[in-house]
């Protein structure tokens, strides 16, 4: 269950940062980010981007992980 959670943290982490990163590009690219059929265009990326949060959505995930927490055993040794 450990596992299923890191890998739900790292699809939420990852889903939210790369909308930063392709912000961060269209500022670096301008325009021609915005132009389709240039080594530029950066559209398909950001559908792309936008769809990782809604497809599996983010929320869903997080309610899974969170009903996963609780059922989790907590650790009680000290030596953790």
């Amino acid at each position: 269950m450990a596992f299923s959670i890191a890998m739900n943290n790292v699809k939420l982490a990852s889903s939210e940062a790369i909308l930063g990163i392709i912000d961060q590009a269209m500022i670096i690219c301008g325009i021609m980010g915005y132009k389709n059929g240039t080594p530029y265009s950066l559209g398909r990326h950001l559908r792309d981007a936008h769809s990782a949060r809604l497809m599996i959505s983010n929320d869903r995930i997080l309610g899974n992980t969170s009903t996963m927490l609780l059922m989790q055993k907590p650790d009680t040794s000290l030596l953790g």
